[in-house]
């Protein structure tokens, strides 16, 4: 709405689901950008009730797409744009990932709320800077669905949060099992800071679900809707290492840390009060000593003007 205001054009309506090249010409235009395709770097196709991606071939230079809340089923036609970056596809119906891999360019991919039921591999063998993969809310259920991750190396943010993984695994040992060959495939991708896994049945089976992760995947920042900070890593590590002793000891390690450096802290501030005060006191000394300096040229002054009146 804003950008149709800016523009003075108004933004056209979409007949039958079906994107037509005068149809997105004037949609730029009416969103400030321009009737000329290729001069465009972004296309605001979102909640728009399109059906089928067709007609943007002469977008060559977008870079960053919005296709979100739509009705979308199949990801194609989208071969000459070999220049996104960013690509919003969340809120369709779309079943395959696929028709995005000569996007070597792509860094983040939001395909959540559809219904994909696995990662290809060609997704991080040919979008190998892809850093923000969002796949929540889908279908993803085994270990052969999600196993592509494991080239998806430049990853530092993965939402796999609300889908079905593991779920239909009944035995303990091979769920186990499971559970020890997804953490290894998360473990690979170093660069890792942020993971959702909350909403999949895997959260509730993995004994002390957190700490499990935390102690195995050592670059996490934020795990779930929680940050993870440097205390947690420490004390997760510890329990990994040793148990729920090993974790008390290390807590006490940690508040005794604190308590060495708040003491150290106050310690500091004693010094810097010290050391203003000496400062207040050489101050004071040296504004008296001039005083009294001060003092004794003006009675000497005026024993000489007395001397003079005298003769």
């Amino acid at each position: 709405m804003m950008s149709s205001l800016s523009s003075g054009f108004p933004e056209p309506q979409l007949e039958d689901g079906k994107l037509t090249n005068e149809y997105l010409r004037r949609l730029c235009r009416s969103k400030g950008g321009y009737m000329t395709e290729d001069l465009n770097d972004k296309l605001y196709l979102q909640h728009k009730g399109i059906t089928k991606i067709e007609n943007l071939e002469k977008f060559v230079n977008v870079k960053v797409i919005w296709l979100d809340g739509n009705a979308i089923h199949v990801l194609e036609n989208l071969g000459s744009l070999e220049h996104i970056v960013c690509l919003y596809l969340h809120q369709n119906c779309i079943e395959e990932i696929k028709g995005i891999f000569h996007c070597k360019d792509l860094h983040t991919l939001n395909i959540s709320q559809n219904f994909i039921e696995s990662i290809p591999a060609e997704l991080g063998l040919s979008c190998y800077k892809l850093q923000t993969l969002d796949l929540s809310n889908n279908r993803l259920g085994t270990m052969e669905s999600i196993k592509a991750l494991e080239y998806c190396r430049q990853l530092s943010i993965l939402d796999l949060s609300n889908n079905n993984l593991f779920k239909d695994i009944e035995n303990d040992d091979v769920y186990s099992e499971t559970i020890d060959n997804f953490l290894t495939i998360l473990k690979g991708l170093s660069e890792l800071r942020l993971l959702r896994l909350q909403g999949n049945h895997l959260v509730k089976k993995i004994p002390s679900y957190r700490k499990t992760v935390i102690s195995t995947l050592s670059s996490l920042n934020y795990l779930d809707e929680m940050p993870v900070f440097e205390e947690e890593k420490r004390t997760a590590k510890a329990w990994k290492e040793g148990g729920v002793e090993a974790e008390r000891e290390e807590r006490k390690r940690i508040a005794n840390e604190k308590k060495e450096k708040e003491k150290r802290n106050f310690e500091a501030f004693e010094k810097l009060i010290q050391k203003a005060r000496e400062r207040r006191e050489d101050s004071t000394g040296e504004s008296s000593s001039k005083g009294v300096s001060n003092n004794d040229e003006v009675e000497n002054s005026t024993n000489t003007e007395s001397l003079f009146d005298v003769e």
